[in-house]
């Protein structure tokens, strides 16, 4: 009988002991020394792919073309069929398009600074771009076709600029040329306009 009930608490101490085992692997124990997993570098970049753009960012900016293009005597006439002369002793001569239309001739000449323009055109206009009111006009004759003159000393110009516009009626063409110096005291622009005139149907 004594055995019996040795026998008995020892099954009994067991069973306890599988119970208290058995809650100890239920609940949760403390991780030591683990440190939380990071994220990969894949990953990372991922996240910054998908991130919507800063609304920071500077936006492209596309600029307009450049309605002057330089080229040269050649370019123009093949463009738009008309031509300068060159008047003898000029220097620094460029040619350029503006705007697909108009032609225009810059050079040196005696220490005056020259522009030359040719457009087409119906009527008499302004092409020479120089916007003043000008103080006096004079009537002129460039070849065989009708201009005027003007000088101007206002206030934005340079030194003093001399304007002289013509108009070669038969081909429809219109010309201007603009000098510019510190002074241009007894200059006369339409010598010069008579050598940079080229007449688009020949000498009349």
């Amino acid at each position: 009988m004594k055995k019996l009930l040795v026998m008995m608490m020892v099954a009994v101490m067991a069973m306890a002991a599988m119970a208290c085992a058995k809650k100890s692997a239920d609940e949760p124990g403390e991780v030591v020394g683990t440190e939380a997993p990071t994220k990969g570098e894949g990953e990372a970049q991922a996240e910054t792919q998908d991130a919507p753009q800063a609304e920071s960012e500077t936006p492209e900016i596309i600029g307009m073309p450049n309605p002057m293009v330089e080229t040269d005597a050649k370019g123009i006439m093949d463009k738009l069929g008309v031509e300068f002369r060159v008047p003898e002793g000029a220097t620094d001569v460029q040619y350029f398009v503006i705007g697909d239309e108009l032609a225009e001739m810059k050079f040196n000449l005696d220490g005056v600074k020259f522009t030359a323009r040719i457009k087409p055109a119906a009527e008499f206009t302004d092409i020479s771009g120089m916007y003043y009111t000008w103080k006096n006009e004079e009537p002129v004759k460039i070849g065989h076709c009708d201009g005027k003159m003007t000088r101007i000393e206002a206030e934005g110009a340079d030194g003093t600029i001399d304007i002289c516009l013509w108009f070669d009626r038969v081909p429809g063409l219109m010309y201007s040329l603009t000098a510019e110096a510190e002074d241009l005291d007894g200059f006369d622009i339409t010598a010069v306009a008579g050598q940079v005139y080229e007449p688009a149907q020949g000498d009349a």
